[in-house]
């Protein structure tokens, strides 16, 4: 359940471990990222949103327990364990370097393949520049699409564009 929400919502591991079901049964998601202070709201996937539902149902987890619950209940796994346990089930698989920022390089990989711009993938991992972007996506992707227009431009950017022209 952690592999499919992380890659279905780009957040990182730490956001996502900190989750309530509570935080997780309606059709968004909305958490303070804990890296930057910004404020993240993600529009949830039917077949995630369904996903979710069965998973707390067979966990049995009532609404104020962490979605990824220690054994102890009264915890979420560390960042620690859940790194530990995808890197597990990726050896198992054949890939020696899956990680729990696998998660969030494949939500932005994902959202650059389809939207075919860089700057839509910035916006949505609330990065501060390109350049941290780019380092996310696979360089063979990226010369593949198409030269930036001027409707691939960052939200943030055009605000400030929108700013300077008036």
């Amino acid at each position: 359940m952690l592999w499919l929400l992380g890659c279905a919502t780009g957040y990182r591991v730490s956001d996502l471990l900190a989750l309530r079901v509570s935080d997780a049964m309606m059709n968004t998601i909305s958490v303070t990222e804990t890296k930057t202070g910004k404020p993240r709201v993600m529009l949830l996937p039917p077949y995630i949103v369904r996903s979710i539902g069965r998973y707390v149902t067979a966990q049995r987890f009532g609404s104020a327990d962490y979605l990824f619950a220690a054994k102890s209940g009264a915890k979420p796994i560390t960042r620690q364990y859940a790194h530990g346990t995808i890197k597990a089930a990726g050896l198992t698989i054949g890939l020696d370097n899956l990680g729990t920022h696998s998660m969030r390089k494949t939500y932005a990989y994902n959202l650059l393949r389809n939207s075919r711009c860089v700057g839509t993938v910035q916006d949505a991992l609330n990065h501060a520049y390109r350049s941290t972007t780019y380092d996310y996506v696979a360089d063979g992707l990226m010369s593949q699409l198409p030269k930036p227009t001027k409707s691939c431009i960052p939200t943030a950017t055009k605000a400030a564009v929108k700013g300077n022209v008036e």
